[in-house]
């Protein structure tokens, strides 16, 4: 497993086992708007899932998504944002279009309230990963 898990996204890492891999962070709803650091994927990644694991839903009288991408703007890593507005896993798919990376890549989260007015919200955010291909 990828290391990432917290405060602070990670840097994730090749086990030298064909394994799923993962970096991972906490999210919650003051975080609105801003792009939060997942962790590192590394060059020859293979993205095959992103999404949340939801403990306490958001709240927002609007949508609540959340996006992934490469830089604190894109949301390219995923085909549209992810509801967080109930608990559980969600996910969302990965675009084609992510090419596999030829160089370490930096992945973000952001999440977004419609509204803006959101009162709860928690989550542990994520990318699994196949680390080399072939």
């Amino acid at each position: 497993m990828g290391v990432g898990t917290g405060t602070s996204g990670g840097v994730g890492r090749d086990h030298g086992h064909m394994v799923v891999h993962q970096i991972s962070r906490s999210i919650v709803f003051g975080d609105n708007g801003t792009a939060k650091l997942v962790g590192t994927i590394p060059a020859g990644a293979v993205v095959l899932r992103a999404g949340a694991v939801v403990g306490t839903a958001f709240n927002d009288s609007g949508t609540d998504l959340l996006t992934f991408g490469s830089t604190t703007t894109a949301n390219e890593l995923v085909s549209s944002g992810i509801t967080l507005a109930s608990t559980g896993v969600v996910s969302g798919t990965v675009l084609g279009t992510f090419a596999i990376p030829t160089a370490d890549t930096t992945i973000y989260a952001k999440y977004a309230g419609q509204n803006s007015d959101m009162t709860t919200g928690a989550a542990t955010v994520f990318v699994e990963y196949l680390a080399r291909v072939g």
